[in-house]
């Protein structure tokens, strides 16, 4: 391609010259106003200096005008003033200030302009303004101001004040001249200093640049080592810039050299990386980092994984963010953000939307790549399609979730642990009885979590090595104040190599409890048998000794005269009558009376006990509450506790009952169990608490709202505090001393009352203020009653 030449506008120089010449212009215009300002100032400075001269001269004239008021005289004198060629006006103002004559250009204190003569002496002044004919606005006006006087009689005396106005019209006059002259010679020097400076840069600058670019434009690319440019023989810059470019093609000959080999070696790693690319078992892609993440390149397996072509994505015709599932897109464009600002990788799994509507799961891992400047320039990355991961982990889940549910829905606590003790399953029986979710257990230590099973971890580690199952049946757990009873089974698991076991905890409190229940019921069947052998034992003999102690009253107290106690005093030698009077010194009748009444009581006792020991039968009868009451009351009477050493026969026991009779259906034997229960734990407490004067007062009364008849138990025992109460019914809850009682009392009297009888119990108690026992029980069948009542 032939060389083609700058033009001289265009070249560097002319360029060069005009950037020069610029501030040439700039800099002598400075200087010109410059001048033209000071000789300005010059002239007005010598023009008010002549304003000075002229005073002495017309203040003797103008005086005597004024003086003799002569208006002819002043006219000729203002005129031939004003024919001075630096004055161009005046005015003439009396002693008061006031103008009595002008003419030319003047100024006040608001305007400047031409005024025709004018001359009156009693003032031509209008409003304090003198009257302009025609304002001038163009021209600087400035005065010299003086007084004039008049002599007479050898005194001075003060007329008034002469101004002497000038104007910059006169100083332009002056100067004009001059300015066109320092105007002309700036030019003429611009000219010619642009002629020279044009011819001296096309010399040095534009022909030799022009002779550099045409030897530039002859380099052939294909035979650079063998070209050399030559385009000047002296030693300045352009040598320099000569030599500097011999040195540049030098160089870039052997990078072209270089280059070559590159570009083979280039397409020998070209080829070498499609082969591997087409043999990983994914995408690959490289975006580049730009606001619309442009594909520069992606594999051709995309169209396997998504049924898009790969030039779909880099020519712009589709965005590979279109493809991903719309609930995915947030949480991709989030993991690509925080990789890219902290120029790292990322790895996250979503879903795309293939061209055929399915969705399909991968996982996309990515590089940022990073320039120079450590700059992220393009993300690098490979696409794997895990559908069939994800859809065999769900399964799995499923699985999983199944199994978690079966274990949690079982009523026994489970706790699994590998061989270092370590929790791997923990059921949601074992979280809320111990109050430990699955998250806050999983991985902790057995031991802490279950700090009572340290002496069970010898047992577990037994059976994880021996691989047999371990139990033990029963086992005390103290919660508290509360004792439980737990069966514990240990299960070893061996499975692909990872030993644990899984421990199995039933809570059998109920079932012990019951049996206990049980075990007592025998004992107390038992003691009542007892009771009952023993009370028909003592009736027999008790029944002779009444029956004996009666016919003796009756025949020595109550029938002394009776035939046969005549005769056989006869034959003993005394009467009936010194027998009797004999028998009432020795107060004889008192004694058998009192045997009598003593054999009665303990009669009567002994068909209380036959009574309450005899096995009450499913039906309930009619019993009077009151007779029940006094009975069950009489029975306690004769129960003196050697252990716990209290003595109802201490205590003062008040019965109120209704005037009219009232009956409850019950089993008398059941109810007087409950009422004796009630009286026996008052008496206990009452004697625990050292109480100096104990009551019980019982009291019964009809209700005739609910028919229901109430007895209420009270004492003025130590009462109990709010937790006791809520926990008094509970079976094996007791308060008092280790031996004096085993809890079961209140709850099976419970049990009767509420289940037996379909009645209700509860308790009214404050800390020291006494305990009472409300019992309510059906006055008749009604509603709600078991059938047989």
């Amino acid at each position: 391609m032939p060389h083609k030449s700058v033009s001289i506008r265009n070249s560097i120089a002319t360029r060069l010259m005009s950037i020069v010449f610029s501030f040439y212009v700039v800099i002598a215009v400075l200087i010109t106003l410059t001048h033209m300002y000071v000789e300005y100032n010059y002239q007005k400075a010598d023009v008010n200096k002549s304003l000075v001269e002229f005073e002495p001269s017309i203040q003797s004239t103008l005086s005597m005008n004024i003086w003799h008021m002569d208006d002819l005289a002043l006219s000729e004198t203002m005129d031939s003033i004003l024919k001075i060629p630096v004055i161009v006006g005046m005015t003439v103002a009396d002693d008061s200030g006031t103008v009595i004559a002008a003419e030319g250009i003047v100024s006040d204190n608001e305007k400047s302009g031409l005024i025709e003569q004018t001359i009156n002496f009693l003032g031509i002044q209008k409003n304090g303004n003198l009257h302009v004919e025609t304002e001038v606005y163009s021209l600087e006006v400035f005065r010299h101001e003086f007084p004039i006087f008049y002599s007479h009689g050898g005194e001075k005396r003060a007329l008034g004040k002469v101004a002497l106005y000038s104007s910059s019209a006169v100083i332009l006059q002056r100067v004009k001249l001059q300015f066109m002259m320092l105007v002309f010679n700036a030019i003429i020097k611009t000219i010619a200093l642009w002629i020279c400076f044009l011819y001296i840069s096309n010399k040095l600058l534009r022909k030799p640049l022009s002779e550099l670019a045409g030897a530039v434009e002859q380099v052939d690319i294909n035979n650079i080592s063998d070209t050399n440019i030559t385009i000047s023989n002296r030693k300045d810059e352009l040598r320099v810039i000569e030599q500097s470019f011999n040195r540049m093609l030098k160089k870039l000959s052997d990078s072209l050299f270089l280059q070559k080999e590159a570009q083979s070696q280039v397409i020998e790693q070209k080829s070498q990386f499609e082969t591997l690319v087409d043999n990983i078992p994914g995408v690959t892609y490289r975006n580049e980092y730009k606001k619309d993440w442009g594909v520069v390149y992606i594999s051709d397996e995309i169209y396997k994984l998504s049924g898009y072509q790969g030039s779909d994505f880099t020519s712009k015709k589709r965005t590979y963010h279109s493809i991903i599932f719309i609930e995915d897109s947030a949480m991709v464009e989030r993991s690509i953000a925080d990789a890219v600002a902290n120029k790292s990788g990322f790895n996250i799994q979503y879903r795309i939307v293939k061209a055929d509507g399915v969705n399909c799961w991968v996982n996309e891992r990515g590089q940022c790549i990073l320039d120079a400047d450590s700059n992220v320039i393009y993300i690098d990355g490979v696409i794997i399609d895990i559908n069939d991961q994800k859809q065999a982990e769900f399964e799995v889940r499923k699985l999983k979730k199944y199994l978690a549910n079966v274990i949690d829905s079982m009523p026994s606590a489970l706790v699994g642990i590998d061989s270092d003790m370590k929790v791997t399953q923990w059921n949601k029986t074992i979280a809320d009885t111990t109050g430990i979710d699955e998250k806050q257990a999983l991985g902790k230590d057995f031991h802490a979590l279950l700090p009572h099973f340290e002496s069970e971890i010898a047992k577990i580690r037994e059976s994880i090595q021996t691989r047999t199952i371990l139990a033990h049946q029963s086992r005390v757990k103290v919660d508290g104040e509360q004792k439980k009873y737990e069966d514990v089974t240990i299960y070893p698991l061996i499975a692909n190599g990872v030993q644990g076991a899984v421990i199995r905890i039933d809570d059998v409190t109920e079932k012990v409890q019951v049996e206990e229940i049980l075990v007592q019921s025998e004992k107390m069947l038992s003691v009542g048998g007892l009771a009952a052998g023993m009370a028909h034992e003592i009736n027999n003999p008790l029944a002779g000794m009444l029956q004996t102690m009666h016919v003796m009253s009756n025949r020595l107290i109550e029938k002394p005269d009776m035939p046969a106690n005549v005769q056989a005093a006869n034959e003993v030698g005394t009467s009936t009558e010194v027998i009797t009077e004999y028998m009432r010194k020795r107060d004889i009748p008192r004694m058998i009376n009192t045997i009598l009444c003593a054999g009665n009581r303990a009669a009567a006792i002994i068909t209380n006990m036959l009574s309450f020991a005899r096995k009450g039968g499913s039906d309930k009868i009619p019993i009077d509450a009151g007779e029940l009451i006094n009975s069950t009351v009489e029975l306690a009477l004769t129960d003196y506790n050697v252990k716990g050493n209290y003595d109802f026969k201490k205590i003062d026991i008040k019965i109120e009952l209704p005037e009219e009779p009232v009956n409850i259906f019950c089993d008398k034997s059941q109810i007087q169990q409950v009422f004796l229960n009630l009286l026996r734990n008052a008496a206990q407490a009452m004697h625990e608490a050292k109480i100096p004067s104990q009551f019980i007062s019982l009291k019964v009364y009809y209700d005739t709202n609910s028919e229901m008849v109430v007895t209420e138990v009270e004492d003025n025992g130590p009462g109990m505090d709010s937790e006791t109460v809520k926990r008094v019914f509970e079976p094996f809850f007791t308060t008092k001393s280790v031996g004096y009682g085993t809890g079961l009392g209140l709850s099976v009297s419970y049990f009767i009352i509420t289940e037996n009888h379909l009645g209700d119990m509860y308790v009214n108690s404050e800390l020291g203020k006494g305990t009472k026992f409300t019992i309510k029980l059906p006055s008749k069948p009604g509603k709600g009653m078991l059938a047989g009542y």
